[in-house]
C-alpha cells in the first residue's frame, strides 16, 4: 500500500503518539512534548488592531514554562519558552516605535530556573528600553505564571482567572514496595549516602528530606521576594504565600493583582502608562528563517512550517522534558 505525503505524515504522527503513550504508561518517560506542526522563527510583525505610529506589543506566555527545547513528531527541534520569549524581546528592541508590552499569560508555571530566567530577561528589557509593561492573566496564571506577572507595571486578571500558587514543588515517586513484591531490588553503587536521595527505589530518609527542604525553602523565598518587590502591600501573606490558588476577586482582595479586567482593558492600560492616545497593537509571528539566540535549540530548522503559513501548532505537553531529569518547579496542578 502506498501512502501520499500527507498520509505518511499522519501515519508517522500516529505512530509517534502511540509509542509515546505506551512509554509514558509503562513509566519510561517523565515527559512528553510533541508539536505536530512545529513553530519556526524569526519573527515578522502582524497587526492585530488599532492605528497610529506608536505600537503596543502583545506577547503571549502560554503553557508549561521550560528552558529545554522539545521535539516535534517529525524529529525537528522546537524552541523552549525561554528561547521564544528572548526572540520576541530581541525583535522588540529593534523597533523603537514599540512603547508598551502586554504580557498575555495563560500558564500553570514550569521549571524554576526557566521562570526566573524569563523574569530577568523581561526586567532587563524594561530597564534598557523604558517600555511600559502590563500583565494580563487569562484563564490561568499560577505559580511560575504568576511569577512572570510580577514584571507588569500593572497586573490585570479576568473575573474567572485562577492565579497565585506562590510555592515550589519537586516530584518524587517511591516505588520500592511495589518493586520488592515483584522481585526487583535496587543494587546501585553510589559514592555517598545522599547521592541517590531522589531514587524511586527507596523512601527518603529524614536527613535527605531536610537537604531538599533547604533548597526548596531558598527557592520559595526567592519567589516571595519577587512578589513583595512588585506588590508592596500583600494582604494576609501567610495564606497568600502558602501555595494555594485564588480566583481573581480573592487575589484582588489580597493585592496580588491590581484590578479585574480583560485583554482590551490591559491594552488600554498599557497605552495609558506609555502616554499614548492611540497605538497599533501588534504581534510577532514566525517567518521563513530561523532566528537564533543564546537559549535556542542546538539544531534549527530553516524551512517554513505550518505555523508560519498561518496554521496553529498542535501541541501535546506534559510538564517535564525527556532530557530534563528531576526538576524543581514553580508549577500548579501537579
Amino acid at each position: 500500500m502506498r501512502l501520499s505525503i500527507a498520509g505518511k505524515f499522519v501515519h508517522s504522527a500516529y505512530l509517534a503518539l502511540l509509542l509515546a503513550a505506551s512509554l509514558a504508561t509503562a513509566g519510561c518517560l517523565n515527559s512528553l512534548n510533541i508539536n505536530l506542526i512545529p513553530p519556526s522563527a524569526p519573527l515578522s510583525e502582524v497587526v492585530i488592531s488599532g492605528h497610529g505610529r506608536d505600537k503596543v506589543l502583545l506577547l503571549p506566555v502560554q503553557g508549561v514554562i521550560t528552558a529545554f527545547s522539545g521535539s516535534s513528531a517529525m524529529g525537528r527541534k522546537t524552541d523552549s519558552t525561554l528561547a521564544y520569549i528572548v526572540a520576541q524581546l530581541d525583535a522588540a528592541r529593534k523597533d523603537k516605535r514599540i512603547k508598551a508590552v502586554v504580557l498575555k499569560i495563560d500558564s500553570p508555571g514550569g521549571q524554576v530556573a526557566a521562570c526566573d530566567a524569563i523574569y530577568e530577561e523581561l526586567m532587563r528589557f524594561k530597564r534598557e528600553t523604558g517600555v511600559a509593561m502590563v500583565a494580563q492573566q487569562m484563564s490561568l496564571a499560577a505559580s511560575g505564571g504568576y511569577y512572570l506577572s510580577m514584571v507588569g507595571d500593572r497586573v490585570l486578571a479576568q473575573p474567572t482567572t485562577v492565579t497565585g500558587s506562590v510555592g515550589v514543588i519537586m516530584m518524587k515517586l517511591d516505588a520500592g514496595g511495589l518493586l520488592t513484591k515483584i522481585g526487583v531490588r535496587d543494587d546501585s553503587v553510589k559514592s555517598g549516602e545522599s547521592k541517590d536521595l531522589l531514587s524511586m527505589f527507596k523512601q527518603m530518609t529524614p536527613e535527605e528530606r531536610e537537604i531538599l527542604t533547604r533548597i526548596m525553602d531558598a527557592m520559595h523565598k526567592k519567589f516571595i521576594s519577587v512578589v513583595t518587590e512588585s506588590r508592596k502591600e500583600v494582604v494576609d501573606p501567610t495564606t497568600a504565600f502558602d501555595g494555594r490558588v485564588f480566583v481573581a476577586q480573592d487575589a484582588l482582595e489580597r493585592n496580588l493583582v491590581d484590578r479585574i479586567g480583560y485583554l482590551p482593558d490591559s491594552i488600554e492600560e498599557a497605552k495609558k502608562l506609555a502616554g499614548l492616545k492611540e497605538a497599533t497593537v501588534i504581534r510577532f509571528a514566525p517567518g521563513k528563517k530561523v532566528h537564533l539566540n543564546a537559549y535556542s535549540a542546538a539544531e534549527a530548522e530553516s524551512e517554513v512550517s505550518g505555523a508560519s503559513a498561518g496554521l496553529e501548532p498542535v501541541s501535546l505537553k506534559l510538564p517535564f522534558m525527556v532530557n530534563a531529569g528531576p526538576q524543581f518547579l514553580y508549577i500548579w496542578g501537579m
